[in-house]
């Protein structure tokens, strides 16, 4: 957008041309109508005023009859057990036939189903736990059960047998895998050094599953959140359900500069904290001294909050982040050579290249001008900033002026955004007329 535009062999032009294709844009749903008092109400009472809301403005509402019911209880346990690890086939069962009469509980307000899913969830997680800290300390002979570890998992476990050796299978072939990591194929090992390897693979297999178990404790909000999204992905599969906090984080996504400290993190294998990336341009980025792959000890704020990093995990530390109020953080380092640093990072705002538009000119037979726009941006909280619609005229304005014979407006990997901005984009190209048409459930129509 900015500058001389790119230019590209024909070649290049041939390709982008050949792989365009047809961008279908889901609407995303963003329910935040329970407002200030989200907090005060049950599950139950949020399910019915969720379901009440999409049946009065879904064009074709859905019967929250017994299928319904299944399909939310499919939804729900690949969200929370996704590899059939946690649940048995006994509770699946159940699930099952409790799930049948789900609508009818939302209706009335009422939640055997959701109570009991979450209940069973907690004390079979607590059993898999158990289960895999009583088998990691025994002996294990890899080379035995190397092929029976990397046998195919397949439905619920049966029976407490059938579980036990489920997670057998997980935590050897676990080990086999990190084993492999850690192993120099330049050099040959000792049987000594192997020794030592597979005690490493072993220790570092032991904390990423404590690591795992620490992620899947769930709190209410936690379980509120996916179970309300399972009941609206079931009742419409393109809509999605916010609370408020995700709708705040979503519309930052889609602002194009954002206030950041300018650090991701992630949890490595052995459970160590550690920086994932530094974002150009923020405050981490200019200080010089945070780097790809340093370890986070200790973070505290200037107003005083501190965070023990062994005891919180990703997503606690998400929302420490979130609910920080002051603008400078202190990060305590250890880099790969194992010195130890204080960094201070003060949150700014920062412009996000990937949020915007790129423009060039494709060269060939024809001169040809792109842009490729990842998502319909815009900025919630100043009318007065421009958003993706402004930009691509701008562009065009610049392509013109290299005199092209046409343009390619490249969607492909566009996430969706402001339905505002979108109508504004097509305004650029339609002189007049409808560019969208809402029907709401009566089957009136509006433009």
């Amino acid at each position: 957008m900015h500058g001389e535009p790119l230019k590209f062999s024909n070649n290049k032009a041939s390709q982008i041309l050949n792989n365009m294709r047809e961008l279908i844009l889901f609407t995303l749903l963003i329910l935040t109508f329970f407002g200030s008092a989200q907090n005060e109400i049950t599950l139950a009472d949020k399910a019915n005023r969720l379901t009440n809301y999409l049946t009065d403005v879904h064009v074709r509402p859905r019967k929250m009859d017994s299928t319904f019911g299944k399909d939310v209880n499919t939804l729900l346990i690949d969200n929370f057990d996704p590899r059939h690890l946690i649940f048995s086939s006994k509770d699946a069962d159940l699930l099952q036939e409790l799930s049948l009469s789900l609508g009818s509980e939302i209706s009335e307000k009422t939640s055997t189903y959701s109570t009991t899913f979450s209940k069973l969830y907690t004390e079979r997680r607590e059993i898999a736990e158990k289960t895999l800290q009583s088998l990691i300390v025994q002996p294990m002979d890899l080379e035995k059960y190397a092929r029976f570890a990397l046998d195919d998992i397949e439905g619920f476990a049966k029976n407490d047998t059938e579980f036990t050796q489920r997670w057998e299978r997980i935590i050897i072939k676990s080990i086999i895998e990190e084993l492999l990591d850690l192993y120099d194929d330049e050099h040959d090992l000792s049987a000594a050094d192997l020794l030592l390897k597979k005690k490493e693979a072993i220790e570092n297999v032991r904390v990423s599953y404590q690591r795992y178990f620490e992620e899947l404790t769930t709190n209410d909000r936690y379980f509120d959140l996916r179970f309300l999204n399972c009941v609206t992905l079931a009742y419409d599969p393109h809509s999605s359900y916010f609370d408020l906090t995700l709708r705040d984080e979503y519309k930052d996504e889609l602002v194009a500069d954002r206030a950041i400290f300018g650090i991701s993190y992630q949890r490595t294998l052995s459970g160590k904290l550690e920086i994932s990336g530094v974002v150009p341009g923020s405050s981490a980025w200019f200080s010089g001294e945070v780097h790809v792959g340093d370890q986070i000890i200790a973070i505290s704020a200037t107003d005083g909050r501190e965070v023990t990093i062994d005891s919180l995990g990703i997503d606690g530390l998400r929302t420490f982040f979130t609910q920080l109020q002051s603008d400078t953080i202190s990060l305590e380092l250890s880099s790969e050579d194992e010195e130890v640093k204080t960094v201070q990072l003060v949150r700014s705002r920062v412009y996000s290249d990937g949020d915007v538009i790129k423009t060039a000119v494709l060269t060939g037979e024809k001169k040809i001008g792109y842009i490729s726009l990842p998502d319909f941006y815009t900025n919630w909280t100043n009318a007065g900033d421009n958003g993706c619609a402004n930009d691509v005229a701008k562009s065009l304005l610049n392509l013109q002026k290299e005199h092209v014979e046409g343009i390619v407006l490249d969607l492909r990997d566009n996430g969706g955004g402001s339905l505002k901005e979108a109508v504004d984009l097509v305004g650029i190209f339609i002189n007049y007329g409808p560019v969208i048409v809402e029907e709401i459930a009566n089957g009136e129509l509006f433009s």
